[in-house]
């Protein structure tokens, strides 16, 4: 007679979204649901990758089954787990997406306004990582046993340290921590003293001069006595 499926058989695939781009990607398929009849124990999980069926690296436990897929240069890989056998059929798609660690952002310039204690850290924006980075701004001093972390939103490029944030007459270090999926990287370190930083007021404009073609513009600079 014909052989009788056993639809209690579920699988999961456990890949991410996003692939590296010319790295190995590593994966597994993994038996959710249903005992198998005995027909299928003994390698009852295969995986393909666009069509090609790809032998199994390792088993780390019951019912899971660790593959790993060779580099490719894709923008896509269509990945398919898999229960195949007399008795049993079942399987689950993934479509990832190729990307890679973000990039180390630049490197933090920071400044106190003259109106103001509070720090303001600003940095050129990084082009767009695929998958989208978090971003996080660290910020330590010679008298912190460990660093603040101040979490940003992706895409940020300024944030503000206020004033209860930092130790005041103390030296600094600011960098900025961008990661996705696939990595993570991080500016260079930037050192200062916050005394050092602090921008004067702007100058206040006074009058102007006209001679002829010449135009002389006078201001008057403002001692800032913070």
């Amino acid at each position: 007679g014909q052989p009788r499926l056993v639809p209690a058989v579920k699988v999961l695939c456990l890949w991410g979204q996003y692939f590296h781009r010319g790295h190995n990607v590593s994966g597994a398929c993994q038996l959710q649901e249903g005992p198998l009849p005995p027909s299928c124990i003994t390698q009852p999980l295969q995986l393909t990758v666009d069509g090609q069926t790809l032998p199994p690296q390792s088993h780390t436990h019951p019912g899971i089954t660790n593959f790993t897929v060779p580099a490719s240069q894709a923008s896509r890989l269509l990945i398919r787990c898999e229960v195949t056998c007399a008795t049993a059929h079942s399987s689950c798609d993934v479509m990832m997406e190729a990307g890679s660690p973000p990039s180390p952002p630049p490197s933090p310039e920071c400044v106190i306004p003259h109106d103001s204690d509070n720090i303001i850290c600003s940095w050129e924006p990084d082009p767009p990582a695929t998958p989208p980075a978090s971003l996080s701004l660290y910020l330590t001093s010679t008298r912190q046993e460990s660093p603040k972390v101040m979490p940003l939103q992706p895409g940020s490029v300024r944030v503000l340290i206020d004033r209860s944030a930092y130790v005041s007459h103390s030296n600094l270090e600011v960098w900025v921590s961008a990661w996705n999926q696939l990595g993570s990287a991080r500016s260079d370190v930037v050192f200062f003293n916050p005394a050092h930083i602090k921008k004067p007021p702007p100058p206040v404009f006074s009058h102007s001069e006209l001679d002829g073609s010449d135009l002389t513009v006078l201001w008057n600079m403002i001692q800032d006595n913070a």
